[in-house]
């Protein structure tokens, strides 16, 4: 039985981020989204016009997002912040709830001014590796615990191990394909509510977008992400990044 859920409102109330240490200071490419003023998701940088998402936050018929950038908290106005509302949203044509594949996005924005604040992150390439093996970092908004009934006032960041498919497969059975990325659950760490669409980076690369877990923050299973690579000639088809 897979435990992972995915609401069909737009409340982005879906995957798994616990036990996070505070975020310090690094060039920041997190977005926070509020969708259609209701719910909460992340997402990054990757151009001065163009935010990477999940495609579970914003596949709604008329979704609308609006863009949280150079934020440390989401929860308050802040002299960092620049805020930005969507003028274009694409989802990925194959995206399936069902499946769970192809969970990513694109949101179209006006152009951003780049500061110490907001900075733009790197994409994995299409040819990148598995990564299996490599410590990651998880960067998002999202539930600190099983008990948390709202997003954390801060931005949180966690080191995540990334395994292989292979093993990620003992947890979600054969949803999980090529072009998924998987973190190890390990210690109750992982992706949690309204981290979903939040980039998952490797050495300032980013190698994956927050697409689905366990329905427990803190259940020791793994999380799984969109790999970035399997989708960078779609991003740059879409976005021109």
């Amino acid at each position: 039985m897979f435990f992972y859920r995915i609401k069909t409102n737009n409340s982005c109330d879906m995957v798994v981020i616990v036990d996070l240490l505070l975020f310090f200071n690094f060039k920041n490419a997190t977005t926070g989204l509020i969708i259609d003023n209701s719910g909460f998701c992340g997402g990054s940088l990757i151009s001065r016009q163009v935010v990477l998402t999940a495609a579970h936050c914003v596949d709604s018929s008329n979704a609308q997002a609006q863009v949280i950038l150079g934020a440390h908290s989401v929860l308050a106005s802040e002299a960092t912040q620049q805020v930005l509302v969507s003028s274009r949203i694409t989802v990925h044509s194959r995206w399936s709830r069902l499946l769970l594949q192809n969970d990513v996005a694109v949101i179209t924005i006006n152009t951003v001014s780049l500061n110490n604040a907001i900075q733009l992150i790197s994409l994995a390439p299409a040819n990148a590796p598995s990564y299996a093996g490599s410590s990651a970092v998880l960067t998002g908004w999202g539930r600190t615990s099983d008990e948390s009934n709202s997003i954390a006032s801060q931005l949180k960041r966690v080191s995540l191990q990334i395994i292989t498919n292979d093993v990620c497969r003992n947890s979600f059975g054969i949803i999980i394909q090529a072009n998924h990325i998987c973190t190890s659950g390990q210690g109750t760490v992982g992706a949690c509510n309204g981290d979903s669409g939040g980039p998952l980076v490797v050495n300032g690369v980013q190698v994956g977008v927050v697409s689905f877990g366990n329905r427990l923050c803190e259940s020791q299973n793994p999380s799984a992400f969109a790999r970035v690579s399997s989708f960078r000639s779609w991003i740059t088809e879409v976005s021109g990044v």
